[in-house]
Formats: structure tokens, sequence, C-alpha cells
């Protein structure tokens, strides 16, 4: 009996170790796969992320128009339209491929702004001057005056670099800027001309991690300065408390900025010249049309960011050896 009541003992206290060890298995199981759903937890990418992808997809450069991300953070849509206005890209993504953007594309009508152009087959173009040949074989010569911007006026407190990635500054109305140290209220407070309409959004709340839509300087008939501030707290915040991170021109060199806008560089430099000064840039692409027409240098100067993924700095385009856009930033 006494054997009996031993095994019987024994077979218990067998069973609940048994029990025990499962008990943990499944405990350690669950944490796990605590564990894997954790590390496989995805977060939206940045609007510098899709359009990197979008400028190596298409082989162009491209201005950021909107975003619209998803509440659970689960999907996002980017749309950017190419620097030339010619096409408009919509980049979307979504956590069930969080490896991959797709794309969706529209090309755009554009105008034909050139006010030169003069039916009469006799009438001979040199140089900058058009020579109009009448029947009283009297010519009248028309000259197209531009703009002179060989004149640059150096600014205190802008670098002698023109890509200067310790010194992203530009100037409105006389006024020094810095990126990454500027606030949009501050630009307001200095009664800087933005856009009646953007500038309306200024009060609004920009979410953690978001940069906003652009708030415009109106320099001539569609002809724009645009300002980008981005949130980088921990917390929402209104944009006009944000800090500057994004500034881009589109270059026209037949008309001025309106003495509004200046940077450390003249707005008529030249590649070579900005090498000269700068040295090499960090990343550059050449693009050819298939006419041979077009000739496209992208000439970029930056840097990584510590913070985040990607890098920022100085994005010039030149077009036929003349800038035709510019684009600073700021990534911490």
């Amino acid at each position: 009996m006494k054997f009996k009541k031993l095994s019987v003992m024994f077979l218990i206290g067998l069973m609940a170790f048994s029990m025990a060890a499962c008990s943990g298995e499944e405990t350690d199981s669950k944490k796990d796969k605590k564990k894997v759903e954790e590390s496989e937890e995805v977060s939206v990418p940045s609007k510098r992320d899709a359009k990197k992808a979008a400028e190596e997809e298409y082989d162009m450069s491209f201005e950021f128009v909107s975003e619209d991300i998803s509440k659970k953070e689960d999907s996002a849509e980017w749309v950017f339209v190419s620097k030339d206005g010619t096409l408009q890209v919509t980049v979307s993504w979504s956590d069930e491929d969080p490896d991959e953007f797709e794309f969706d594309d529209e090309e755009l009508e554009v105008e034909d702004d050139d006010d030169d152009v003069i039916d009469d087959d006799d009438d001979v173009v040199v140089d900058d001057e058009v020579v109009i040949e009448d029947d009283d074989d009297d010519d009248v010569v028309v000259t197209n005056d531009k703009p002179d911007n060989t004149t640059h006026e150096k600014v205190d407190g802008l670098s002698d670099v023109y890509a200067d990635l310790d010194n992203r500054s530009f100037v409105i109305n006389g006024k020094v800027y810095e990126l990454g140290v500027t606030t949009l209220q501050e630009m307001i407070d200095d009664g800087v001309p933005f856009n009646e309409n953007d500038i309306a959004n200024a009060g609004n709340n920009l979410n953690k991690n978001y940069t906003s839509g652009a708030f415009k300087i109106d320099l001539g008939d569609y002809y724009h300065f645009s300002v980008y501030v981005s949130n980088f707290t921990d917390s929402n915040m209104p944009a006009n408390e944000c800090i500057v991170t994004e500034v881009y021109l589109p270059v026209h060199q037949d008309e001025e900025p309106n003495g509004i806008v200046s940077f450390a560089f003249p707005l008529d430099i030249t590649e070579d010249e900005l090498r000269e000064n700068s040295g090499d840039p960090t990343d550059f692409r050449e693009y050819v049309s298939d006419d041979g027409k077009w000739t496209t240098h992208y000439c970029k100067y930056q840097i990584d960011s510590t913070k985040y993924y990607g890098s920022s700095g100085y994005d010039f385009e030149f077009s036929n050896g003349e800038l035709k856009y510019l684009t600073i930033d700021y990534l911490p």
C-alpha cells in the first residue's frame, strides 16, 4: 500500500511538472509572438522617401504638392508635379507591402508662353533683336530686353560658399532666414508677402514628423517662391510655430523675382561657376532629350541625416546651361 501511495504521489508530481513546463512554453511562445509582432511593425515612409522614389522611377525632378496619410497610418499617398510642369505623379504606399511604392502618372498640358513668335516669314531674329522687314524696306528693330542678373549684391549673413551645408540661408526683402532655424511665424511677423490663401492656414495643426504644403510668395504671374515647414517634435503643433525646412524656386531667367528673393549666389549662375565655388556635387545626373535639343544636369550637394532616413541640402537643375530649378532643404 505504501508503494502504491508513493507511486500515485509521484505521478501527480510528474503531471504537475509537465503542466508547468507546458504553461511556461506557452508563455514563452506568447512572448516570442509578441516580439515578432512588434518587430514587424512598420512606419509610414517620409515625403522625401516618396519623392526620391518618384525621381528614380521617372528620372526627373519633382515638386511636392500634397500628402494624405490614413488615420491608422497603414496607407499613404503623395502627389508630386514635375518641375517642368508636364507630369503629375501620385505615389501610393501600404503596410501590406511596405517595401514597395506604386505610381500613377498623368500628363499635364503646358501653356506656350513664347511671345516672340512672329508669323511673318520675312522677319529675322538676330541674337536678342527681332528685325521686322516691312514692304518699305525700312527695318524696325525691337530689342528683347532681359533683366540683368549679373549684378549680385552680397547680403551680410550669407555664406561665401554657394552650397554651404552649414548655412542654408535665403533672403526675403533684404533679411536673411536660415533653414532649420527660422520659424514660419518669424517670417509672418516680418511682413513677408505670403499668398493670402496659403497663410490663412498657418495656424492649422501639423502632425509630428510631417511637412506642410507650400506657403507661396507671389513673384509674378504664375511665378512663386515656395516655403515649407516641418514638425520634428513628438506632438502636433501649429504650422506657424514650425521651422522652415525647404524652399523651392523655378528660375525664370527672363523675369526678375521683383527683388524679393535672393541667395548666396546669383540666379544666372552657371554650373562651372557653382563647381568652382562649391566643388563637385555629391550627386550628379545628366538627362538628354530624345531629340538631343535639351540637356539637363542635376547637381546635388547633400549630407545624410543623423536622425532620419534620407539626405538634404541643395538641388540645382541646369537645362542647356541655365539654372532652371532650385531646391534647398533641411533634415536634422
